[in-house]
């Protein structure tokens, strides 16, 4: 029989079933705001998930350990193990050099209008349009 201490008896008393989080998502994403936005985030964590797994994809089958890289990059190794674990945020500076580094580089690439609408929220595209002058709203001079 396992013995609980009053600290574990009280985590897991705190502890929602896994159920749970599922069936107030389910509720959640009934309002159409909640919704929109919800597939947004999904959509940039999805796009942001493609480039580190390609850069981590490159970097194993060049048989190169991320202490390796992050030497080669000129960066903290910790820095490098974060950004592989899902734990980091890089600049766009870094994740250049680290494709840089593993014989890649960082391009963009169109994507369809129903991308564009998952991606970016109706208030930025909008924000994004040429003004007169030819100038992009909220673009530095």
């Amino acid at each position: 029989m396992a013995t609980h201490t009053p600290e574990t008896r009280r985590n897991t008393a705190k502890r929602p079933p896994a159920d749970l989080f599922w069936r107030d998502l389910q509720r959640d994403l009934e309002d159409p705001a909640f919704a929109a936005e919800y597939q947004r985030q999904s959509a940039r964590i999805a796009m942001i998930d493609r480039i580190i797994n390609a850069l981590d994809d490159a970097r194993v089958a060049m048989r190169m350990s991320k202490a390796e890289l992050a030497r080669a990059v000129g960066c903290d190794p910790a820095a490098i193990r974060r950004l592989f674990s899902a734990r980091g945020n890089p600049t766009l500076g870094t994740v250049s050099d680290i494709a840089a580094a593993l014989g890649m580089q960082v391009e963009l690439a169109p994507t369809s209008v129903e991308q564009a609408g998952e991606i970016a929220a109706p208030p930025m595209r909008a924000a994004r349009k040429p003004t007169a002058s030819g100038h992009r709203v909220g673009q530095d001079r």
